[in-house]
């Protein structure tokens, strides 16, 4: 037996100072870094260098969703004209012409008739606002040339022309510049809340293209791991062939060594495809054509990811999440057009009352001329002052439309608070998975250099015969494991970041994205001048 022993002994010996033994040796002995290789031949082809920074920077310019909600932004701030087109000048004429034929009795003899025919020719024309207070206020002009033979009329053709003042102004519904600006308000609620639905766009997709960014990054540090699996594999199939081949292990341990090699293939095959796949989708998020040379060009992510420690109060994030999320703003601000059509819906349950009145002067003449003069000279003046009154008896289309208004605004209180119930629940999950992240990445470490020096040492003890290929197998296949769960709590750190930005309404401004609108939600006053703009 010591005969025997000491044969392997020195077979052993004599491998171990080989120069394959000893380049098989620093094989093994790689440091437990994430990037240890070199890109592969599949990296090299076509590849471009790619920083997040670009990444946002080529969403921010190409992505669809984002250029869809930018057009939403831009019709409900057309709305805005749109509503204040009520304040318009309104020029109305009219040109007609009047022909009546009729029987007319002769002062003679009341038996006798005769033929009695009218032609009458005539233009009108009228300039008329909206005015503030919910009323209308114009002007009025018209002309006429009449002609007949009517034995009443003496003078014929004659002509007539004149002016007049008008305004119809409401005085229960409808009545104040609350009620006549409640549209452009709505409407300018409405152009800040699609500021808002951009601004949650823009972040949403920005956060979304970063987490695709490092999974791309986790895809690549998983291949790496896999290709250095798969190198240790083939290291220590090389070993195990020598030693069976000088009777120092039985065949079965080369046989599991193969095994072992086929299956890290496999495992290479499948975080190539990986890669493939994350590639594609950030590809997508910056909407780059397939047709553009760009899509047939390897993306390598040059980016790192950070781990670092970070002051962590979710109170004070609560408080920025109210004054930054943009879904936040938005429902604040539909709340204010709720309050808005409630108030507007109380009022119109209220009686139709309708003050209108007109004043103006006449002329009458021989000719146009005769009657412009005798309308300057101020002799025929008219006036005309009344009330309007309609009101529905039952009214129950306003009433009713009242109450669905009251109904909306409850129901939009409600859903504000729910918001900022899930605001609050969103920030402190985000908090405590970084948290999390930060206690996995120690340990995780921690893991790797222990997984690290568990596999020397057995390669060290399988060398001089003292363990099992197994053993040395399973200890690889830790040790990648460790890795990968490293590289995964690294990504999750960053990606859990992202969220944390994303809850806080603060993601823009962390990547310096500052040209997206800001929303003030104080209202400009609404007056004639500004509408009329």
């Amino acid at each position: 037996m010591r005969l025997i022993f000491l044969c392997l002994t020195l077979s052993c010996s004599l491998f171990l100072f080989s120069p394959y033994a000893q380049e098989t040796v620093r094989s093994i002995d790689k440091t437990t870094s994430i990037s240890l290789l070199e890109p592969t031949d599949f990296y090299k082809k076509n590849s471009i260098p790619l920083s997040l920074q670009q990444v946002i920077f080529k969403t921010l310019g190409n992505n669809l969703q984002i250029r869809i909600s930018d057009y939403d932004r831009r019709i409900a701030e057309a709305e805005i004209m749109v509503q204040k087109g009520i304040f318009d000048l309104i020029l109305n004429a009219n040109l007609s012409a009047y022909n009546n034929e009729y029987q007319q009795p002769t002062h003679d003899n009341l038996y006798n008739e005769f033929v009695a025919k009218e032609k009458k020719y005539g233009a009108d024309a009228s300039l008329s606002q909206f005015i503030p207070t919910g009323g209308v206020l114009g002007f009025g002009y018209y002309t006429n040339r009449y002609r007949t033979n009517s034995i009443a009329v003496d003078i014929s053709p004659y002509y007539t022309q004149g002016g007049r003042l008008f305004f119809r102004q409401p005085l229960l519904k409808n009545f104040g510049s609350y009620m006549t600006l409640s549209g452009i308000r709505i409407a300018q609620n409405s152009a800040l809340q699609s500021r808002e639905a951009f601004r949650f766009m823009v972040q949403d997709q920005i956060a979304e293209v970063t987490k695709a960014y490092w999974n791309l990054v986790s895809a690549i540090k998983t291949y790496e791991v896999q290709c250095l699996t798969l190198y240790q594999a083939q290291d220590f199939l090389r070993i195990t062939t020598v030693s069976y081949k000088t009777g120092v292990v039985p065949e079965s341990d080369v046989l599991q060594a193969k095994a072992q090699v086929a299956e890290r293939e496999e495992n290479v095959i499948t975080a190539e495809s990986a890669i493939k796949a994350m590639e594609d989708q950030l590809k997508i998020f910056m909407n780059i054509p397939r047709a553009d040379k760009e899509w047939e060009q390897f993306y390598l992510p040059t980016d790192e990811p950070d781990v670092h420690e970070i002051p962590l109060d979710a109170n004070s994030f609560i408080e920025t999440a109210f004054n930054s999320r943009p879904d936040y703003m938005q429902m604040q601000i539909d709340l204010k057009n709720k309050q808005i059509a409630r108030n507007v819906a109380r009022n119109r349950r209220l009686p139709e009352l309708n003050l209108t009145g007109s004043a103006g002067r006449s002329g009458l003449g021989e000719s146009h001329s005769d009657a412009w003069h005798e309308l300057n000279t101020y002799d025929y003046h008219n006036y005309e002052v009344g009330l309007e009154l309609e009101f529905p008896l039952q009214n129950r289309a306003a009433r009713y439309r009242y109450k669905q208004a009251i109904l909306q605004f409850e129901k939009s209180e409600l859903t504000l608070k729910n918001l900022e119930n899930l605001i609050i629940l969103e920030i402190r999950n985000a908090v405590r998975n970084i948290q999390t992240d930060l206690k996995h990445v120690a340990a995780t470490q921690s893991t790797v250099e222990a997984e690290k020096a568990k596999l020397d040492s057995e390669s060290q003890r399988y060398r001089v015969g003292l363990s099992t290929s197994f053993n040395v197998l399973t200890f690889q296949k830790d040790y990648a494991e460790g890795l990968m769960h490293l590289i995964q709590s690294k990504i999750s750190f960053n990606q859990d970041l992202i969220e944390l930005e994303r809850a806080k309404g603060t993601l823009l401004s962390k990547f310096g994205i500052n040209h997206v609108p800001s929303v003030d939600l104080t209202l400009e006053p609404v007056s004639l001048k500004n509408v009329q703009e």
